[in-house]
């Protein structure tokens, strides 16, 4: 189950909007509705005030469950997962900024 489906469960478990998970862990009501809808992941700080509130464990909300029947599911290599590590860490706000200049940088590679 992907990170966005998780937390609409957890939400949904819990009967609450967008906007009052947003105020009760002082998020924008945009970053819940851009986590849920696959366009973004929390960075590390949000991801842990998501984990506490609905009582679960940071792992838990990001590990993919792997399906044992589907070989398009991949195990993230050890530079993948630091990659990722890093990325999550940077504000919500940045992250479309840091891709844009990794892509541009990936461009310019001969």
């Amino acid at each position: 189950m992907e990170f966005s489906e998780k937390l609409k469960e957890l939400r949904s478990e819990k009967g609450i909007s967008q906007a009052k998970l947003a105020a009760d862990i002082h998020i924008s009501r945009s970053a819940v509705a851009k986590w849920e809808n696959g366009l973004g992941l929390p960075n590390d700080e949000s991801l842990k005030l998501l984990a506490d509130y609905f009582g679960v464990l940071k792992s838990d909300l990001i590990e993919k469950e792997l399906d044992k029947g589907s070989p398009d599911e991949q195990v993230l290599t050890e530079g993948e997962e630091l990659l990722l590590e890093l990325f999550r860490q940077i504000p919500d706000d940045a992250q479309e900024m840091y891709l844009e200049v990794l892509r541009a940088s990936l461009k310019k590679r001969p």
